[in-house]
């Protein structure tokens, strides 16, 4: 089958929380890599998660107690990148397919995808840019803010997950500040440097809407890619591995388990090798 002729199939999860998203998507990445499903896009809104990359350390990049206190959750995602604080203020997206639907060269995709997110924000005059590896930012002299990113997990030839987030609003900026942490520091401290980095769609276009986000992105993926969608649910066999597959997202060894590397920080304050919160220094570990 062509490229032309592919129909994607679009799955909307509604509202939930972390554990299940990250289980629907590596249910929809193996059924692909199984060649049981055709190519998905993915949406939800996701309930208050912390999510980690998948060498980060538990214990010294979130604050267990404030996630407690706060009723969020945190994951740990097989992808790589530092830790997001990611709640219904953002739009998610992902798209799981096998070459040749999606590249499997890294650096590729990320720019890739990035581009498709950038060509929806364009659509909806949105001046945003992209900066490499994965980062969608708006420029803002003299620094730059960041208002997205994407991530990715790739098994040559076989299947490709591609990850997309778009800060469409601050919904609750101080979950942000108090549940992430840089090698065991508190970010309350540097509170005014990180929401001067930081942007969202509604700064720029107050109007739009999480719908209208979606709508644009469908339609720039579709022509961007010469494609079509439909929507459409889970197969039986589908449902039956994400029952499987939560309770291995639930696996408290796989979220907490060590050894884990000390992270360079948050996502959201890295663009390339450039610290955009310099004086908030990751390089300094506090064991707690």
């Amino acid at each position: 089958m062509s490229l032309e002729d592919t129909i994607w199939r679009v799955i909307d999860l509604g509202l939930v929380d972390g554990a299940y998203h990250s289980a629907a998507e590596h249910t929809l990445y193996e059924s692909v890599k199984a060649k049981n499903s055709s190519p998905t896009l993915l949406f939800c809104d996701l309930k208050p998660t912390v999510s980690l990359g998948r060498s980060q350390n538990y214990h010294l990049d979130v604050d267990h107690d404030a996630c407690r206190r706060r009723e969020v959750e945190v994951i740990r995602r097989k992808s790589g990148g530092q830790a997001v604080y990611i709640d219904e203020g953002y739009f998610v997206v992902s798209a799981i397919a096998s070459p040749p639907f999606l590249t499997d060269n890294v650096t590729r995709l990320r720019e890739s995808f990035c581009l498709l997110l950038i060509d929806t924000l364009h659509s909806l005059s949105i001046p945003a840019e992209f900066r490499r590896p994965d980062n969608i930012v708006i420029p803002a002299p003299p620094t730059l803010r960041t208002l997205g990113n994407a991530g990715q997990v790739v098994t040559p030839n076989q299947g490709i997950l591609a990850q997309g987030s778009i800060r469409h609003h601050f919904l609750d900026f101080e979950a942000l500040l108090d549940t992430l942490q840089v090698n065991g520091q508190k970010l309350q401290p540097y509170q005014d440097q990180i929401r001067n980095v930081l942007t969202d769609v509604v700064s720029y276009k107050p109007q739009i809407t999480k719908k209208q986000l979606q709508d644009a992105f469908l339609g720039t993926f579709c022509r961007n890619m010469n494609t079509s969608y439909r929507h459409a649910a889970f197969t039986s066999q589908e449902k039956q591995e994400l029952q499987q597959q939560l309770e291995r997202v639930n696996d408290i060894s796989w979220l907490q388990g060590e050894p884990r590397y000390p992270s360079r920080g948050v996502c959201y304050f890295f663009v390339g090798d450039d610290n955009l919160v310099p004086s908030l220094r990751p390089d300094t570990i506090h064991e707690s």
